[in-house]
């Protein structure tokens, strides 16, 4: 009986058992009942977007420049709120609102750059509204640590939501005008549930962002997502697709931070000092083309603030300006390699009277800057004094397409073929448009404009023997996987021949040994290069105007080359309107700066032999007859540039503490002082600085800014310095400085 009871109670359960399998199958399966229509009908699908990260950009040494962060915006839910304290609350223990909303913003504070008085504020204003903003640019990291904060206390009163990109510039202004900009650029897509979806993007507008937009932007994803209706939160779901978001490459440049910083530092201090509307600075490599340094600075640049300075043109590739007697070296190829003279080949350089041209382009003497006059200069030092009738008189020699063919050769009225994106072709007129006088102008560097980007490679491919190098800012793009395309030297078929290369190079050593820039040698390195002085055009008038063009284009070491460096200042003030007294100095001032740091010790192969140097003193604020008679009892050689027969020196160049050799002199600028200069005086005899905790950088701008030398051990942080701070400062000081 018991068994007949156990086998029916097994029957039925078997039965049920069978019958409700069979209906899972039907309903699941088969879905019978259109189940699965009635589902679908509480689901919403939305595709997302994924946003790509756009690329970073590193500077030759893997220093970071610049990075993307995201930005996100923070919403808090108060009735969630009101909630959350009234389901956690017992009769015993009772939370209260204002607990809550205390906590939240002890979280959201510590965790962000919000105090907590403006989220209380926040959190208490628009009291009819649900939800309130806390902030909407808040980035990841923050983000993520109050989002963990919260879910530790199971907070769900939080609304968060991608904003936008940010680029982070790692260095502050370094480089401003050069890395350029990006800017949020934002579509709306609507997909079928008619719920939004931002496409947004970082988009570069100028300077390498712009560039190289394509390469950093990265390309989009999406992925296809199921909420329930009526709800914020996703659900698993089957069949959904997703295509992975590409993020940007990667940008390695061929600057070196170092030398950017020196560059930009010098600039500043120079176009302070000469009262010059812009100023522009060039470093590049002469073995190839890398650009090591490109700098740009505007007088106003201290009345703009960041973003705005990163909007500015990259004066290095977009300014255009009459190149003066930087020119001149081209002139002197363009005859030496047509045999139309011989380097030493005397030409007549008296002031030349003769009337060339008619109308406004009229012009009845050519003289020199400063009215010094020569008689018979040989070619060289023709360059070498830059005289203005004798290269006009070279250039009665060539012929007009030969030399309008040699400007050509060298690059200019058109693109280096560097990837700047604002970089002008500059203006060099067909011969059909040239007057008379033309040729005689553009011997000088008149009736052509440049930007100081191809007057550098002109002077580059000077170094490089009259072969041509592109030159290239990006060294490296690297991807997620490794290096997908590096930067690589590119040179150009020779445009002259070696030995006339090989003349003009002697001619540019000329200049430094004991022409227009004798003041400007390295007294333990030599330079070679050509300064330059050019009257502005008035834009109004198209007659030159009493403004100037000063620069000074170089490299060293003279008998092999490594480097170039150029500068120009625009408008300079009349007391430096020469290149040697400005651009000149400025270049000086950067080969100093950058023999001083690990990496670039080139003075171990390339010094003087056997030279005498002497360390130039501190004469200013002296009469000119003082400072004379201490120069003469240190058997140093001395040069007046009197501008007030009643001043004292102003300037001098070399500066104080700088060596000199054989042969050079010193220029002393005699003028009556400014208030300004007046205060210099008493900081005749400065104290050495604490430079302990300094970075490397800082160190070597402060021994530039107070003219003493430093010697380099180590990377890093300055720990130990060989003078103590407080001690009285002499002319040629050197103090050896430990980084760690």
């Amino acid at each position: 009986m018991n068994n007949s009871r156990i086998r029916v109670l097994l029957y039925v359960v078997f039965a049920l058992a069978g019958f409700w399998i069979v209906s899972l199958f039907m309903i699941q399966v088969v879905d019978v009942m259109n189940f699965s229509s009635i589902a679908d009908k509480q689901y919403v699908p939305v595709r997302e977007i994924i946003q790509p990260l756009r690329g970073s950009i590193f500077d030759r040494n893997g220093e970071l420049l610049v990075s993307t962060q995201r930005l996100y915006s923070l919403d808090i839910d108060r009735t969630a709120i009101k909630e959350y304290a009234k389901h956690h609350s017992t009769e015993t223990v009772k939370i209260k609102d204002s607990d809550v909303i205390n906590d939240v913003a002890d979280i959201i504070s510590i965790n962000s750059t919000l105090s907590k008085d403006e989220v209380l504020r926040k959190l208490a204003s628009n009291p009819l509204a649900r939800c309130v903003l806390i902030d909407d640019s808040i980035n990841e990291s923050s983000i993520q640590a109050i989002r963990s904060e919260f879910s530790k206390k199971r907070y769900r009163f939080h609304i968060i939501n991608f904003r936008a990109f940010q680029r982070v510039y790692q260095k502050g202004s370094l480089a401003s005008r050069l890395i350029g900009a990006a800017m949020g650029d934002v579509d709306n897509l609507a997909n079928t549930s008619n719920r939004e979806n931002m496409l947004y993007d970082l988009k570069g507008i100028c300077g390498l962002e712009k560039s190289f937009d394509e390469v950093l932007r990265g390309k989009h994803g999406w992925r296809d997502m199921m909420y329930a209706a009526n709800s914020k939160e996703s659900i698993p779901y089957k069949g959904l697709k997703e295509e992975p978001a590409v993020n940007g490459k990667d940008i390695y440049l061929t600057i070196d931070s170092d030398i950017q910083e020196i560059v930009q530092g010098v600039l500043e201090e120079g176009l302070a000092k000469t009262s010059s509307k812009n100023a522009v600075g060039i470093v590049m490599s002469t073995k190839t083309g890398e650009i090591y340094a490109m700098s740009s600075v505007n007088c106003n640049d201290k009345d703009r603030n960041i973003n705005e300075l990163r909007t500015m043109p990259n004066l290095a590739v977009s300014f255009l300006y009459e190149p003066g007697s930087t020119m001149k070296p081209v002139t002197a190829a363009a005859a030496l390699q047509y045999n139309t003279i011989s380097l030493n080949d005397t030409i007549n350089c008296r002031v030349r009277k003769e009337t060339f041209g008619s109308g406004t382009h009229k012009k009845t003497r050519i003289i020199d800057d400063d009215d010094h006059s020569f008689h018979d200069l040989s070619l060289k030092d023709i360059i070498a004094f830059s005289s203005n009738p004798g290269i006009s008189r070279v250039s009665d020699r060539i012929d007009d397409l030969k030399l309008y063919n040699t400007l050509r050769d060298f690059g200019f009225g058109r693109k280096t073929g560097t990837d700047f994106a604002e970089e002008a072709n500059g203006i060099i007129r067909s011969i059909d448009k040239w007057t008379l006088y033309s040729k005689h102008s553009l011997s000088f560097g008149h009736e052509i404009s440049v930007t100081p980007l191809q007057i550098a490679s002109a002077y580059v491919t000077i170094a490089n023997d009259a072969k041509p190098l592109r030159p290239y800012i990006v060294n490296e793009i690297r991807d997620e996987k490794g290096i997908v395309k590096k930067g690589m030297p590119r040179e150009g078929d020779r445009i002259l021949k070696k030995e006339v290369a090989k003349d003009v190079q002697s001619a540019l050593k000329a200049v430094v040994e004991y022409g227009t820039g004798s003041r400007l040698n390295l007294e333990y390195l030599n330079l070679a290069g050509k300064t330059g002085t050019a009257e502005k055009v008035d834009p109004v008038t198209r007659k030159y105007m009493n403004k100037y063009f000063a620069s000074f284009c170089g490299y060293f070491p003279a008998d092999d080359p490594e480097f170039m460096i150029m500068v120009m200042y625009d408008e300079a003030s009349y007391r430096y309107r020469t290149g040697a007294l400005s651009a000149g100095v400025s270049v000086n001032k950067i080969a100093r700066g950058m023999l001083s740091l690990p990496g670039y010790k080139l003075t171990e192969k390339k010094v003087f032999k056997d030279l005498v140097v002497k360390q130039v003193p501190n004469l200013k604020h002296q009469t000119p007859e003082n400072a004379m008679r201490i120069l003469e009892e240190k058997n140093i050689q001395s040069e007046l540039k009197l501008l007030n027969k009643d001043g004292v020196v102003v300037d001098q160049v070399p500066e104080p503490g700088n060596g000199i050799g054989p042969g050079q002199k010193v220029i002393l600028i005699v003028d009556v002082a400014s208030e300004t200069e007046d205060k210099e005086k008493e900081k005749i005899s400065p104290e050495m600085p604490d430079l302990t905790g300094m970075s490397l950088r800082k160190a070597v701008k402060t021994a530039q800014n107070m003219n003493f030398t430093l010697s380099i051990d180590g990377t890093g942080t300055v720990f130990q310095q060989s003078v103590e701070p407080g001690e009285k400062m002499k002319p040629g000081l050197i103090c050896k400085v430990q980084l760690r």
